[in-house]
């Protein structure tokens, strides 16, 4: 992971109060996710940065095809078998992925 940290975007002489610009990168997903924060509290920037981070590794975590361990590889591993057991959240995702490739004739 990276991060930058600078107080606003100005000269040297820049004025005392200048925002803070908060930068986090992180790769996952098969890309890079680049966050810029600005704000007033440095400390509060990099907590909710990491946040917004950490929840994307969760996701890929989640619906990544390339892991086994991933919730996504085990219902496509066992649903053509069985009934398979999800998160509420992931079926609803599926659901609404389902009616946008209906809706867009397979586009999405």
């Amino acid at each position: 992971m990276e991060f930058v940290v600078e107080r606003g975007r100005s000269t040297p002489s820049a004025v005392v109060g200048a925002p803070i610009v908060v930068t986090l990168a992180r790769h996952a997903m098969a890309t890079r996710f680049e966050l810029v924060l600005v704000g007033a509290d440095e400390g509060y920037l990099r907590a909710a940065g990491e946040e917004a981070l950490d929840e994307i590794e969760r996701l890929e975590g989640q619906l990544s095809r390339f892991r086994p361990e991933s919730e996504i590889s085990g219902i496509n591993a066992h649903a053509a078998e069985r009934p398979v057991v999800m998160e509420p959240q992931l079926f609803a995702l599926l659901e609404r992925a389902q009616a946008l490739a209906a809706a867009t004739d397979g586009a999405f």
